[in-house]
């Protein structure tokens, strides 16, 4: 159907995109990840082998996102579809696509609101048994949002780092173009009797020459001679030639470029996508897992005091949500501190307090878990002598799902370039890791950015990461100068031996682990600050003699300390993270 449909158009509405999206999202009802995937490839051939890819991968979106909700199912099929055409084929490809795909979508929304299949006899639009729902807890529509915005935000963010990448790297192209352009000229050059004139007497005039038809192959535009200077198209008795020559070799460059990047590069990106769709199901999947042993101690606790409870379940892994049922008022006295703190020591989590609904006679109670730990953060830089911007870029933040990050990056060398690679990768790393993607992933995919970019293009990466439910800390380094953990008056070294990002193909970064509690102090530094035996004594010393417990105090002082021992040599940043208990509100 979708064959016969291919090429076939009312105004900009594609029918075969209408009948494409429709066979999608009707093949989630049987309920199997792998045939959403399958039909989208089917449906996708008729148009190109990316086109088939990516109706492959909204198979998998709308499959992963109907067992929340169906509606959700179509939307992010329908959001997946316009944003992957856009960024693989450009403004053209968005624009086509949008009419077939708003379209299908309009009639599948129909089709599920008024139950059109039903009336037909056909099935629609599988939906989740209504007994399995009631058991299981389901997202809420916010947390629901949540998931396809982080999913959205994640590939937006991207969209927009790799496109500012590009931009800053474009002058790089005219480095390329003028050693295409010297090829060009030495081979039709040499054997020309003028050639004694145009290197010589005219030297000027032929280096003005090469560089005005360097500048317009890196500038893409279509080179002529009437873009040479005029008195070239006088005297040059082999133009004609000159200008073909560098066309073909400009257009054979790029051809080769595209062989061999186009396809790794576009392998990679597939995979990238599968790893953050597959970790955001993870999530979820994680979320409405039942704890059957969980449940059954809260349950049999509820019986020995009493507490007029007749149903309790305990859902999720790391954030854990008790859900009560069949409360009898008259015998329930447990108040809501005794609650949480039971029900907390059961489930070995901190719990918030319970909140009661009432449905007429029938009454429930929710309860989840909280963070234990917080963490505040502050920064001191300051850049090499002589230079004016830091080599150096660090961030904290804290996602929503509960994860507290610190970065810190410096770039390779100091002054421009290795300010703006610091920066672009501290970007990168909080863009992904605030919408709750793989800190794994973050980095590997990192590394290849760095890679693609032309020249020596590297960075250390030094991560931190604080689970605030449980106490987990961990290290990531790449390259990155040693940490240290104050706690009370010892003070802890974490180091790794391994070589910056962007290097090599496969990055090996070490990951350090270790718990974390109130009162630590963390402290993360660049290069300039500890490098070298001295130095690294003198940290040690400097944190055992701090003056405060404030991260803003802490960081000023031992930058200052560290820069009236030695002077800034090189670019030097300290993040100091103080850890402190979680206040409810």
């Amino acid at each position: 159907l979708v064959w016969s449909l291919d090429g076939v158009s009312v105004g900009i509405i594609s029918l075969a995109d209408v009948c494409s999206f429709l066979l999608i999202v009707n093949e989630t009802k049987k309920k199997k990840c792998a045939y959403c995937a399958i039909m989208g490839l089917a449906v996708g051939l008729p148009s190109s082998i990316t086109g088939a890819a990516l109706y492959s991968l909204a198979g998998v979106v709308c499959f992963l996102l109907s067992n929340l909700s169906g509606t959700l199912g179509c939307i992010g099929a329908f959001t997946f579809l316009v944003m992957a055409e856009g960024y693989t084929g450009g403004y053209g490809a968005l624009v086509s696509s949008l009419g077939g795909n708003s379209v299908g979508l309009t009639i599948a929304l129909g089709m599920q609101k008024y139950s059109i299949g039903e009336k037909l006899g056909i099935s629609w639009l599988g939906v989740i048994d209504m007994e399995e729902k009631q058991r299981k807890p389901t997202l809420s529509v916010g947390e629901a949002s949540a998931h396809i915005s982080d999913i959205s935000d994640t590939f937006s963010s991207l969209s927009r780092m790799l496109r500012s990448l590009s931009v800053y790297s474009e002058r790089s192209r005219v480095l390329d173009t003028r050693a295409i352009v010297e090829s060009v000229c030495d081979e039709i050059c040499t054997e020309c009797k003028r050639r004694g004139v145009c290197y010589t007497q005219r030297a000027s005039d032929t280096a003005d020459m090469r560089q005005k038809l360097a500048h317009a192959l890196s500038r893409g535009s279509s080179l002529t001679k009437e873009a040479l200077p005029e008195h070239i198209q006088k005297d040059c008795i082999r133009i004609d030639r000159l200008v073909s020559g560098a066309r073909a070799k400009m257009a054979s460059a790029v051809e080769q470029t595209l062989s061999d990047s186009g396809c790794k590069l576009l392998a990679s990106d597939y995979e990238a996508m599968s790893r953050i769709l597959d970790s955001h199901l993870e999530k979820t999947k994680e979320k409405s897992t039942l704890d059957k042993a969980l449940s059954s101690e809260l349950y049999e606790l509820c019986q020995r005091n009493r507490w007029g409870i007749g149903h309790i379940s305990v859902w999720g892994k790391r954030i854990k949500r008790i859900y009560a049922s069949d409360i009898d008022l008259t015998s329930h006295t447990a108040s809501a501190r005794q609650l949480s703190e039971s029900f907390g020591r059961v489930c070995k989590t901190r719990l918030c307090s319970p909140v009661y609904s009432i449905d007429e006679s029938e009454v429930e109670l929710e309860m989840h878990s909280i963070p234990t730990l917080s963490a505040r953060c502050s920064i001191a830089c300051a850049a090499k002598e002589g230079e004016r911007e830091c080599g150096d870029s660090a961030r904290s933040f804290l996602n929503r799902e509960g994860y507290f990050y610190s970065v810190l990056c410096d770039g390779m060398g100091s002054g421009r370039e290795a300010a703006y690679t610091s920066a672009i990768s501290v970007e990168y790393i909080a863009s992904m890791l605030e919408h709750s993607n793989p800190k794994e992933l973050t980095v590997e995919m990192l590394n290849a950015v760095l890679r693609e970019r032309s020249g020596e293009c590297s960075s250390t990466l030094d991560l931190l990461e604080l689970d605030t439910y449980t106490g987990e800390g961990c290290f990531i380094k790449s390259g990155a100068a040693p940490s240290f953990v104050c706690r009370s008056k010892n003070v802890y070294k974490i180091q790794a031996r391994t070589i910056p990002i962007g290097i090599t193909e496969r990055i090996r970064a070490e990951k350090i682990k270790f718990k974390l509690r109130e009162g630590d102090v963390v402290v993360m530094a660049s290069d300039g600050v500890t490098e070298g035996s001295a130095r690294t004594r003198r940290m040690i010393e400097l944190l055992c003699a701090r003056p405060s417990d404030e991260p803003l105090d802490i960081a000023a002082y031992l930058l200052s300390s560290i820069k009236d021992l030695s002077g800034a040599e090189d670019d030097m940043t300290v993040a100091v993270t103080v850890i402190e208990p979680y206040r409810e509100e």
